[in-house]
């Protein structure tokens, strides 16, 4: 294993990713200080002024009344020292009333509340009188966690601000107090808020070394247990990450063996960065499973920790297949036969379903890869009955396969053979040799190999396929966008009136419910793009129509994933081709226009690219306007402005343009 650790000392240096140790107290405290209402220097009610730190210590006495007519708990006190301030009481009060406490039962409590702060020196039972009031709020947080997070919180600051800005040693935080809001806070599902205090604790421990800030193990579980329990898997891997390594550092820094990470929190934090889909997933997982064999143990030793289980190697494997960075699957080959030769009982097919996904992804325009797919994929098969893989398994191998050949060089074979891979699985599903049959995911990469040869008939019959294969499933966006994508590419004259068709269909299924079939900017932009290739010139210039209904989609809805592109534009642009005269260009020339104006504003999507002005110059040169000349060379120096190169389609335009001038 040091062999290994050594051989991956390359591994690009951990990044905090602006969540380091040091957080941001500071600006955060005063922020909270006047965001939150937090005490600085309670005033004396009876002079106005501020009670000085040499006051005689009064003992408090209490005032309360019932209910009122509003069901509200009146109460007063005169426990306006500096120690404790009202809000302390009011949050008590505040949570013993939505524990459904009654008055009577209320004002017993805080009767008691009050004589634990009279017992003896009474500065001794300032942060008591705190922690009483978090654990009242750490009762209440599984009836209502966000209350009583934001409560529990306020109270910690508060606690900070009293012994950081007043120097009220008496109400400082202990461990505890930290403990209790990290609880609350996983108990909210707050995970950012659980990480913030962490990190703020952190900071205070570093700044003071005050062992009263010193997180501990279960500061470190709450915070790391609310970020696995988020489905943020990317952005709570870094989190995690960032947290884990924080405690290693701490465990070394202390040489306390008890911040160790146990090895299902390591086992979370592999898993997320396994599910993560970020093109550092890999670096990450492998580098956190190094650093682990790096800690000491118990005997403060490194020469004698086993070998992580082989759960973890399979975990970073899973992440490095995620992250689709370059050489993904020859670093996960590497790792496979390590853990061959560390591990004497494994699966006979360990690892070959990961390293099978990992060359499915880096297919596209890879004949390698494809020839990696088809050997694993024959190997992987051999065990198609073995009692270590599932039907989850089976279907996977196929898809992985499908998706090779659906980038496959030769789109006619690649469709081909993505067919015959979905006709063995039904096969096997008929045998029962897998459980169910396979999911959509299958069907739209099959659809998606015919859709790349515009064969609109097999598109066709797989969205009839799987209504029956699926029982009764209905087929959803993304197989609907191939098939408008097949007739886009399709040589029918009529596709275009067709793809209307599939687009309204789609609307009525949208408008009763079906939100499997809502249009996206896809299927808008399949449908332009069909539209805008259509012999007719009246039906192509009706992809315009699209973008201005999508225009308008996207302002009453308010939904970026329908925010119309360049690429968008672009294609109503081409739409315009096929007019050939000056109100074509007047048209492409206000989509031009409309899209630098976007840019200006911030929009770098429907920034114009060379696509776009090699468009726009093809509009230019089959219309009739007499200076096409002077406004080709407009384009040529707002390029040169943008920066954008000219390529050969664009000289190619130009030349021809400037023939026919």
């Amino acid at each position: 294993m040091l062999g290994y650790v050594r051989c991956l000392r390359r591994v690009r240096p951990h990044v905090l990713r602006g969540h380091g140790r040091g957080g941001l107290y500071p600006q955060r405290l005063a922020a909270l200080s006047k965001e939150r209402n937090l005490c600085g220097r309670p005033q004396d009610h009876n002079n106005g002024g501020t009670q000085s730190n040499n006051a005689p210590t009064k003992t408090p006495t209490t005032n309360l009344v019932p209910l009122d007519s509003s069901g509200k708990l009146q109460f007063m006190t005169a426990a306006k020292d500096k120690q404790l301030t009202g809000s302390v009481l009011l949050s008590f009060v505040k949570a013993c009333n939505l524990a459904g406490i009654d008055a009577g039962q209320t004002q017993e409590r805080v009767g008691d509340f009050l004589q634990s702060r009279a017992k003896g020196d009474h500065h001794s039972q300032s942060r008591q009188a705190y922690q009483f009031v978090l654990r009242a709020w750490k009762d209440l947080a599984r009836e209502k966690p966000q209350l009583a997070s934001k409560e529990a919180e306020k109270m910690l600051y508060e606690m900070l601000t009293l012994y950081l800005e007043d120097k009220n040693v008496h109400v400082k935080p202990c461990r505890q107090c930290f403990t209790d809001v990290l609880a609350i806070h996983n108990a909210s599902g707050n995970a950012t808020a659980a990480d913030r205090v962490l990190q703020d604790m952190i900071h205070l421990y570093d700044n003071t070394q005050d062992k009263d800030f010193l997180p501990d193990k279960q500061c470190f579980s709450w915070v790391l247990l609310s970020l696995f329990n988020e489905h943020k898997s990317t952005d709570n891997a870094f989190l995690a990450d960032n947290v884990l390594h924080q405690m290693m550092e701490l465990a070394i820094a202390t040489g306390d063996a008890t911040l160790r990470p146990p090895e299902s929190v390591v086992q979370h934090a592999l898993t997320l960065w396994a599910r993560s889909y970020h093109q550092d997933a890999g670096f990450r997982a492998e580098a956190l499973l190094i650093r682990m064999q790096e800690l000491p143990d118990s005997t403060n030793s490194i020469t004698t920790v086993a070998l992580p289980p082989v759960k973890f190697f399979e975990l970073v494997m899973q992440a490095w297949a995620k992250s689709e960075a370059p050489k993904a699957a020859a670093r996960i080959e590497q790792i496979q036969l390590f853990v061959k030769e560390q591990f004497d009982v494994l699966p006979p097919c360990f690892g070959d379903l990961i390293v099978l996904e990992a060359y499915a992804k880096s297919s596209r325009g890879n004949k390698d890869a494809i020839r990696k797919v088809d050997q694993y994929f024959r190997q992987f098969q051999q065990h198609f009955r073995s009692e270590h893989v599932s039907s989850l398994d089976v279907i996977l191998a196929y898809r992985c396969k499908i998706i090779a050949y659906s980038n496959h060089k030769d789109p006619l074979k690649g469709a081909r053979e993505c067919q015959a891979a979905l006709e063995e699985l039904w096969m096997l599903r008929k045998k029962e040799w897998i459980e169910f049959p396979p999911d959509s995911t299958v069907y739209e990469f099959v659809a998606y190999a015919w859709a790349k040869i515009g064969n609109v008939h097999r598109v066709k019959d797989l969205l009839h396929r799987i209504k029956q294969d699926r029982q009764g499933q209905e087929p959803n966006i993304v197989l609907y966008n191939h098939l408008l994508m097949a007739l886009s590419r399709s040589r029918d004259p009529h596709a275009g009136q067709e793809a209307e068709k599939v687009f309204l269909e789609l609307q009525k299924k949208s408008q009763k419910g079906d939100r499997s079939a809502r249009p996206n900017i896809h299927t808008y932009g399949t449908l332009m793009a069909c539209l805008s290739k259509s012999p007719n010139p009246k039906t192509a210039s009706r992809a315009a129509l699209y973008l201005q209904k999508l225009k308008e989609l996207h302002e009453i809805t308010g939904d970026q994933a329908l925010k119309p592109n360049a690429r968008i534009y672009t294609t109503a642009m081409r739409s315009l081709v096929g007019l050939a005269n000056q109100e074509a260009v007047e048209k492409a020339q206000a989509l031009l226009d409309e899209m630098h104006a976007l840019a200006q504003q911030g929009d770098e999507t429907s920034r114009p690219d060379v696509v776009t002005y090699t468009t726009f110059l093809k509009v230019l040169r089959v219309s009739n306007v007499p200076d096409k000349r002077e406004r080709a060379e407009q384009v040529l120096l707002q390029m040169k402005e943008h920066g954008i190169q000219p390529d050969a389609f664009v000289w190619k335009e130009v030349n021809k343009l400037v023939v026919q001038a």
